[in-house]
């Protein structure tokens, strides 16, 4: 819906004590509707569930989490998952899908490095076989809201749940 709709359910929904409001990602991304009832709420905390996790780079998703954290003072929870393979080749032309759960638990490990060091001034050193990063010398313009942002990761079999406890904060499962 518009700005406005989102804006009405967002608030509907915090007077109700809903704990948390989720936005996906297919046709929009989550975070422009989440940005957009950050400022229009005070206690509900905003989660995206899920954001493809290949089709940026960990960098991008953690600037954009740091920027969500930030509009929302602090009450965003990022939710990451591998979506699946012909989605992130063919409409999004992710070259190296790889093993969607090794491939995750990188993602989520270097997103939490960049954000938990890279966003305070600290040089990051990442190899994993899908991801490398040498990141010195990057000094963000904004101190974090916070220095821990949760994270959670989306799936449905027993691979992605293991990734979900071995680096996440919480499992965003689904049926199948």
């Amino acid at each position: 819906g518009s700005a406005a709709d989102l804006i009405r359910e967002a608030r509907e929904f915090e007077a109700r004590g809903i704990d948390t409001c989720w936005a996906s990602q297919l046709h929009h991304t989550p975070f422009a509707p989440l940005a957009a009832v950050a400022g229009a709420t005070e206690r509900i905390q905003l989660g995206s569930a899920i954001a493809l996790a290949f089709t940026r780079s960990p960098m991008e998703t953690a600037l954009t989490t740091l920027d969500m954290d930030r509009l929302s003072d602090g009450r965003f929870k990022l939710g990451l998952g591998a979506g699946v393979k012909r989605l992130n080749e063919q409409w999004h032309s992710v070259s190296d899908f790889g093993r969607p759960a090794p491939h995750l638990k990188e993602t989520v490990e270097l997103v939490r490095l960049l954000i938990e060091q890279g966003a305070q001034g600290e040089s990051v050193r990442y190899r994993g076989r899908y991801h490398q990063v040498e990141l010195a010398g990057w000094q963000p313009r904004y101190e974090p809201v916070r220095t821990s942002i949760p994270i959670y990761v989306a799936g449905v079999g027993e691979a992605m749940a293991r990734v979900a406890g071995d680096v996440a904060d919480g499992l965003l499962g689904h049926r199948v």
